[in-house]
C-alpha cells in the first residue's frame, strides 16, 4: 500500500461486513438504505459472479455505479506496476484496486465485504478505524453453546 501512496488512508468511513453467510444480502440492504438517505456509498464485494466490474461500485449522488472497464483496467494496471513483481494474491490485488478507485472518488461511506474464514487476510491494509463492528460466534462453533 505504501507504493500506492496509502489509498486505504483516503477512504471515507468504512463498514466491514463479515461472516460465512449473508454478506452480499447485508451489503445490498445497507447500500439501499444509505443511498435512499442520500449518501454516496462505495461497495467492494468478492468474488464476482459474472464480471469483475460488479465487485466495485463507486458511490455517486443518486446511487452508485459499477466501475467501467477502462477505469478498472487502469486501476489494476496501476496496482500491478506498484507491486513490481512481488508475490500477491488475486484478492489482494483486487482489494488494492478497490482502495485506489475509492480514494479517487469522494463518498460518504465504504462497504467492504470480507471473508474471515478464507485463507486470505480479511482485507489487506484495512483502514485503521472501521465505522461499525459487530462480532458474534458462528452458529456451529463451540462458542455458541
Amino acid at each position: 500500500m505504501q507504493r500506492l501512496d496509502h489509498p486505504e488512508r483516503k477512504l471515507p468511513p468504512v463498514i466491514h461486513v463479515a461472516g460465512t453467510n449473508g454478506k452480499g444480502s447485508t451489503i445490498a440492504y445497507l447500500r439501499a438504505v444509505m443511498e435512499a438517505a442520500g449518501l454516496r456509498v462505495h461497495v467492494y464485494t468478492s468474488p464476482a459472479l459474472v464480471r469483475l466490474n460488479e465487485c466495485f461500485r463507486i458511490g455517486k449522488p443518486g446511487g452508485g455505479v459499477l466501475v467501467g472497464d477502462d477505469e478498472l483496467r487502469a486501476a489494476l494496471e496501476h496496482c500491478e506496476r506498484a507491486n513490481a513483481g512481488e508475490p500477491i494474491t488475486l484478492f489482494e490485488m483486487e482489494t488494492a484496486a478497490a482502495f485506489c478507485l475509492f480514494a479517487q472518488n469522494e463518498a460518504d461511506v465504504a462497504l467492504l465485504e470480507v471473508d474471515p474464514v478464507s485463507s486470505s487476510p480479511p482485507t489487506p491494509s484495512s483502514p485503521p478505524t472501521p465505522l461499525a463492528t459487530n462480532l458474534s460466534p458462528h452458529p456451529k462453533s463451540s462458542l455458541s453453546s
